[in-house]
């Protein structure tokens, strides 16, 4: 029996689609759920569908397929730890990071890193040029009475940028790297709008 919920208007595309989702056990935050609506809607009118559940599921499936949030296009990246394990800052199993943050949270953890593991942090970074810098910098750095400082900012400066230039789905396994990888038992893109 059609939902009269389920008629099909522009403004409630949306919420028919996260309804399906809901119903087939998949979580909407896996979908540009703004364009898959626009696609629906789109669909129906072109079906002449008074309502969303008259438009054919293969429809339905293809959009949800050309709307799947990847690592291109996701706004936020959600990890997850095992149960019981924590996150450096206190955060319990779940964190969402937002994609525009991603890049700075990397260089942020690395940076704490940095003299806390056994032979140094430059063992984490994700550029093998960026590690032959770092560990040349420590050498020195132990046989060296000159200041460093400028040349240590500078890498730190370098390291910036080339995190910054990186994908997001490098991106999210260099966070996961850097965060006990043995205890994240999962990473996904997400769209949050």
């Amino acid at each position: 029996m059609t939902d009269i919920h389920a008629e099909a208007t522009r403004g409630n595309a949306r919420g028919w689609l996260e309804d399906h989702l809901a119903a087939s056990g998949r979580d909407p935050y896996d979908w540009d759920l703004d364009a898959a609506a626009a696609l629906l809607y789109d669909a129906a009118v072109e079906s002449h569908a008074p309502y969303y559940d008259y438009v054919p599921r293969a429809t339905v499936e293809r959009i949800l397929e050309n709307t799947e949030t990847t690592y291109a296009n996701c706004d936020a990246v959600r990890f997850t730890k095992r149960q019981g394990r924590t996150w450096p800052d206190g955060t319990k199993w779940g964190k969402t990071i937002p994609a525009n943050r991603l890049a700075w949270a990397c260089v942020t953890r690395w940076h704490d890193l940095d003299g806390s593991v056994d032979g140094g942090a430059g063992d984490y970074l994700p550029d093998e040029t960026l590690r032959r810098e770092y560990e040349t910098l420590a050498a020195r750095q132990e046989t060296e009475d000159d200041d460093l400082q400028p040349e240590w900012e500078a890498l730190w400066d370098r390291i910036r940028t080339h995190a910054a230039a990186m994908d997001m789905e490098r991106l999210a396994r260099w966070y996961c790297e850097l965060n006990d990888p043995a205890t994240i038992t999962g990473m996904k893109p997400l769209k949050t709008n």
